[in-house]
């Protein structure tokens, strides 16, 4: 009987070392599902973000091209006003010379207008 009772010992003893054992494992196991849990929502959330700032960044370079389309616009733009002022300041002048020289000659023959 006494060996039937040190066995049952030694047999209750490995039981709960091994129900600690598993209980722990359990608890590591949850543990790590939370964890993996964590990271995949993490991984979401980054994901989700990538594919945020990726749009962003797309919208970015059209509204980039748009403005340099109509910088370009503009530039031909303000080219041909350009243009069309050299082409009014010539014509300024060419009438300026022009009542200049009509000018000097009413003043060269004040008796023709008279007679």
């Amino acid at each position: 009987m006494v060996v039937l009772t040190g066995a049952w010992l030694i047999i209750n003893n490995i039981s709960k070392t091994l129900k600690n054992l598993v209980s722990t494992i359990a608890s590591s196991s949850s543990e790590i599902a939370a964890t993996v849990e964590q990271q995949e929502r993490t991984i979401l959330q980054q994901s989700a973000s990538v594919n945020e700032t990726t749009t962003t960044i797309e919208e970015l370079g059209a509204s980039s091209r748009q403005s340099a389309e109509q910088a370009d616009t503009s530039a031909a733009g303000a080219k041909e006003a350009l243009s069309v002022t050299d082409d009014g300041l010539k014509a300024v002048e060419q009438t300026t010379e022009g009542l200049n020289n009509l000018k000097d000659k009413v003043r060269r023959s004040p008796s023709r207008l008279c007679a």
